[in-house]
């Protein structure tokens, strides 16, 4: 069978699991990593002693840089929207970013049938 690319890169909202029952969350928009952005990342992580892939801090913020690509209703301390940019991406808390980067992470993995057809 013939190879086949990838063709979900569109954008899809998270939202984070502390804002789940919210009736108005934060709406990151993230995309997957492409092939070449992928192994990109790959090439900075390491395996841990069970053989799982382990991303530390270089690997996570060209994750981020690569899949995070906007947001909605974003607030600062003063109640007041923040518009997405490159640089606003630094003032969102550790623990929020790290959470962004495992579902942009997850969602670029390959499905069974995508690595059966790869």
């Amino acid at each position: 069978m013939a190879s086949v690319t990838i063709n979900k890169l569109s954008l899809r909202d998270y939202i984070l699991p502390s804002q789940a029952d919210d009736t108005n969350p934060t709406r990151y928009k993230i995309r997957p990593m492409n092939g070449m952005e992928h192994m990109d990342v790959l090439s900075i992580t390491d395996l841990d002693e069970n053989g799982h892939m382990r991303y530390k801090g270089p690997a996570l913020k060209k994750v981020i840089n690569y899949g995070l690509k906007g947001w909605e209703n974003l607030l600062n301390s003063d109640g007041e929207e923040v518009k997405f940019s490159p640089a606003e991406i630094n003032n969102l808390s550790p623990i929020d970013l790290h959470y962004i980067a495992t579902e942009i992470i997850n969602i670029s993995e390959l499905t069974g049938d995508e690595r059966k057809n790869s």
